[in-house]
């Protein structure tokens, strides 16, 4: 599915920069992902490629889910450095990386990849979610949105990660590649278990980009705000008064603007009973209990 995917469109995130901080891009080709989330009756959510990557159920209240996890996918080949060096940043090579993979969650849509900052543990901060497993541990994004590895990320002494490590030193890792999940209010590691280990080993800087759903909007349409706005520059233009961040704020009121739209859901294949029989399936293989997910 993911082959005959193609970019149809690239906005840059701020506009015109050089370098951009964030991508949106729009694709087509393809109507259903390869990586994509299903829904069955009673809050229950699936994530699957070629095998289920990922449970959930969200409480009666709607302010938490349970999550069983089952394969990682693989989303990403490994990075180009050097094309890295040459563009300055990392979006280029994640953008076509999900173009061109076997297991890529785009569909038919607008897409956007924006910098995300990951914390690190903190219990107290991450809410609402609870792992079925005790194989993974929660991370948290900067703006309180749970971050879930797929899989137990590697020890410190994994080659893998000690080469990451280094990466890390000289400010070369490349990014941990997340999705937003928007029923869960959460994102879930797509790719970089491994190098997510390497930048906490580190202790510095975690680079991160999420993958969500984008709808780009012209600009801030004419409003009382924006007459205010245009009544104060006017009034200090009269006045002789520095313009220097009026004329930035003014700038950024009439660019183009991207806002996140929910995730895409398909219908599970099945429904309820076939979600419970994966989940009782992979919780054998795990030992472990899973009544607070299948119970009706």
């Amino acid at each position: 599915m993911s082959s005959v995917l193609k970019v149809v469109h690239v906005e840059r995130f701020p506009p015109g920069a050089e370098v951009p901080r964030a991508l949106a891009f729009s694709v087509t080709g393809a109507p259903r992902p390869s990586l994509r989330l299903t829904a069955a009756a009673g809050r229950r959510l699936r994530i699957a490629a070629c095998a289920p990557v990922f449970w959930a159920r969200g409480n009666a209240s709607g302010s938490g889910a349970a999550v069983l996890l089952g394969a990682a996918p693989r989303v990403l080949a490994p990075f180009d450095r050097e094309a890295r060096a040459r563009k300055g940043t990392w979006l280029w090579e994640l953008m076509d990386q999900l173009v061109a993979s076997e297991e890529s969650p785009l569909h038919d849509g607008t897409f956007a990849l924006i910098p995300w900052q990951i914390e690190g543990n903190d219990d107290d901060r991450w809410t609402g979610i609870s792992h079925s497993t005790v194989e993974s541990t929660f991370f948290v994004s900067s703006g309180g949105c749970p971050v879930v590895p797929l899989r137990t990320l590697p020890p410190p002494d994994d080659g893998r990660v000690k080469f990451f490590r280094k990466l890390a030193r000289v400010g070369n890792l490349p990014p941990i590649l997340l999705l937003y999940v928007s029923p869960l209010n959460a994102t879930i590691v797509l790719d970089g278990h491994a190098r997510l280990a390497g930048a906490l080993a580190e202790g510095g800087a975690i680079p991160a980009y999420c993958l969500q759903r984008a709808l780009i909007t012209d600009a801030v349409e004419p409003g009382e705000s924006l007459a205010a706005f245009e009544g104060v520059y006017a009034k200090m233009a009269m006045e002789r008064r520095d313009l220097t961040a009026l004329n930035v704020g003014l700038s950024e009121l009439h660019q183009p603007r991207m806002l996140r739209r929910p995730s895409r859901a398909w219908p599970l294949a099945g429904g309820a009973s076939t979600w419970n029989a994966e989940v009782r399936a992979r919780a054998r293989v795990l030992g472990i209990d899973v009544d607070d997910l299948t119970r009706e």
